[in-house]
């Protein structure tokens, strides 16, 4: 025999299930006699405008977000051309620091020669 798993339910409250169910009974009890009822054409007209301004609001929001989207690509190309033209420079510093450093070489060991001639041709002391 296979051991069946029991189902454990789980315990939801009954009035509050009821008393969602009462609210929202009422809430459509409410727009009915709002939409509807005697001043039904005004209140249509107010939820109308209501609706035609979130749906602008909700365009514009798109619309901004596709000119940051647009904004953020630049960016993004920005960076990139930043840490090109940074590795571009760190190498032609590194060239430079490679250059400079050969250079002193060359002008320490050429005054070093000159110090050794200067000192040969001084007349010491006997």
């Amino acid at each position: 025999m296979k051991k069946v798993a029991k189902k454990v339910e789980s315990k939801k409250s009954k009035v509050g299930t009821a008393v969602a169910v009462g609210a929202a009974a009422v809430a459509a009890g409410l727009a009915s006699y709002a939409l509807l009822g005697p001043n039904g054409k005004k209140n249509r007209e107010k939820v109308t405008k209501a609706i035609v301004n979130i749906k602008n609001k909700v365009e514009d929001n798109i619309d901004v977000k596709k000119a940051t989207a647009g904004i953020k690509k630049v960016v993004v190309e920005a960076k990139k051309e930043v840490k090109f033209v940074a590795k571009k420079a760190s190498v032609a510093v590194k060239k430079v620091t490679v250059i400079a450093k050969k250079a002193v070489k060359k002008v320490s060991s050429a005054t070093k020669t000159v110090a050794k001639k200067v000192a040969k041709k001084v007349p010491g002391k006997k």
